[in-house]
């Protein structure tokens, strides 16, 4: 079960998330309830276009920020359209599009 939290509290966490991901993306967005303001929040979802990049032994971009933190779903490969993370203990939602389905 996702932990509720503050606003304030999610939103500085998914701004931290933003800052380290910013230099490997080409867009970015906080997106679902902190961009609604929702009082109480369980998750933090983003929406990015990635920088082309590389998993495995030899990961790079975006991968060596992203494969740190705990999976619970989806793969992050470059085929990747969505993975479920938690970083600081807060399940962290990763949308992948492209510049053609950008929303």
């Amino acid at each position: 079960m996702k932990e509720i939290r503050p606003y304030s509290e999610i939103l500085s966490i998914a701004q931290e998330i933003e800052s380290l991901l910013q230099p490997h993306v080409e867009r970015i967005c906080i997106a679902g309830s902190i961009r609604r303001k929702k009082q109480d929040i369980g998750d933090i979802e983003i929406v990015l276009i990635p920088k082309p990049f590389e998993t495995g032994l030899f990961s790079s971009g975006i991968a060596t920020v992203i494969d740190e933190w705990k999976t619970i779903k989806g793969n992050l490969d470059n085929h990747c359209k969505y993975t479920q993370r938690i970083f600081k203990d807060v399940q962290v939602d990763l949308f992948f599009c492209e510049h053609e389905n950008w929303g």
